[in-house]
Parts: structure tokens; sequence; C-alpha cells
């Protein structure tokens, strides 16, 4: 898919089902609930090179629910997805619970890697619940506005490896985990 403007209010400004190879890149997304969702088991995917921008719910959600099994999907689940150098900016709306990637779902993840993307003005920079293999979150540059913006939201599990983000509040720094709410970079580092 290539250089589409989207402006369905309703739904995501693309939306994915079980897909594998796919390549999603050079888009502009705008007044969309969310502006990419790739939803169910889906392997191999790339988002990349998108300007997502005044989105409700997240830039990008990947919900990765059951297997692909009947799909050609060999090992099951969610594996070699990247996200990477997109520019995201939801309309800030705190009570949407609003992220820059979201990530969601009950399958185990494998080898999904996030880097290089800018995310503005989200209460949440990344959020979700990730049971992983492989997690890897490294040179975003995460600028959150409002007393409630959370660098991170979400259970990380399975030791995800997550470095060299750029993290800004301007309000009160949070960084948040399942084990609780920190306030400083160094008490978030030594409780992950």
């Amino acid at each position: 898919v290539y250089f589409n403007d989207t402006t369905q209010e309703n739904a995501a400004g693309i939306m994915m089902y079980l897909t594998r190879n796919i390549t999603l890149e050079n888009n502009e997304i705008y007044n969309a609930n969310t502006g990419i969702f790739d939803k169910g088991a889906g392997q191999f995917n790339t988002h990349r090179f998108n300007y997502i921008h005044d989105v409700r719910t997240s830039g990008i959600l990947k919900a990765c629910f059951g297997s692909d099994v009947a799909y050609g999907g060999n090992p099951p689940g969610c594996y070699n997805l990247d996200i990477y150098q997109n520019i995201i900016v939801t309309d800030g709306i705190a009570d949407q619970g609003n992220s820059g990637i979201g990530i969601t779902g009950t399958t185990v993840y494998t080898d999904f890697e996030v880097w290089n993307n800018v995310i503005y003005n989200a209460e949440y920079g990344l959020a979700g619940s990730v049971n992983s293999s492989g997690f890897r979150a490294w040179n975003n540059i995460i600028y959150l506005l409002g007393s409630n913006g959370r660098a991170y939201a979400g259970v990380l599990l399975n030791s995800p490896v997550m470095n060299w983000n750029a993290y800004y509040n301007d309000a009160t720094p949070n960084w948040q985990t399942d084990t609780g709410t920190y306030t400083t970079l160094s008490s978030w580092q030594s409780a992950t």
C-alpha cells in the first residue's frame, strides 16, 4: 500500500487481518480511531515511513490472538514484525487511553522490533501486554504531554530489550510496568 490519504473517522485507517509478508509504507493516515491495525497472527509484516496523525487510540496497534496454523503459519503466532521510522501524533485526549504504538494479544510474539519512531502527544508512548521472545524497542523518541503521560504502560514478559530511547514528559515523567509506576528513569531501570 503506497501513498494513501485516509480520512475515515469510525475505524482504522488501514486494517489488516492474518497477513504475511506485507509492507505498509509512505502512507499519511489521519482522523481515524487507529492509524494501522495489524490484527491477528501476522508474520513478516513491516510498518515503516508512515505519517500518522490525529488518531484517537493508537497510531499503530498490533493485536495477536490465536494462531496462524490454518493460514499456513509454521510456527503459529506472530513473528518477524518490524515497526520503524514512523511519525505518530495522536489527538492527545487522555481519556482515550491512546498510545503511539499499542501491542496486545494472547499469543507469544517472536522477533518483534520497534525502532527509530517519533511518538508525540500520546498518553502512552508504547502500551500493551507483551509475552515475547525477542521484543526489542530502541532509538525511539517519545514526547508525551500531560501529567498522565507514560513512556511505557503494560506488562513486559520474557526480558524485552528497551535501549537508547529518548523519553520526555512535559509534566511528570512516568514509566509503568506490571510491577508499578516509576517517576525516575533509574527506578524504572532497576525494576525491569
